[in-house]
């Protein structure tokens, strides 16, 4: 029974991933801070590809950005699944 528990599981979480992805398309394109903070990322991009920076410092940033987004976007997938989470329950109540 722990297996059909882990494949459900499994299978729920893909449909949430889809979910996700097609949510937080649809909020980047409809919210305004959204789309300039997405104008701001790729001037700021364009910036720091220009830096004359030795290698080892670039590889540090770059890890240390990605350490950042990857954090805050699993944070907000959790916050996302753990209120989706809620409304399963209460819609079983």
């Amino acid at each position: 029974m722990n297996k059909m528990n882990e494949l459900c599981e499994m299978e729920l979480t893909d449909h949430y991933e889809e979910r996700l992805f097609a949510l937080k398309k649809k909020i980047s394109a409809a919210d305004g801070y959204i789309r300039q903070d997405n104008s701001d990322l790729a001037e700021l991009e364009s910036r720091y590809d220009q830096l004359d920076i030795p290698y080892c410092v670039r590889r540090f940033l770059d890890d240390y950005i990605a350490c950042m987004q990857t954090k805050y976007e699993r944070l907000a997938d959790l916050c996302y699944l753990a209120g989706e989470n809620e409304l399963l329950k209460e819609e079983r109540i």
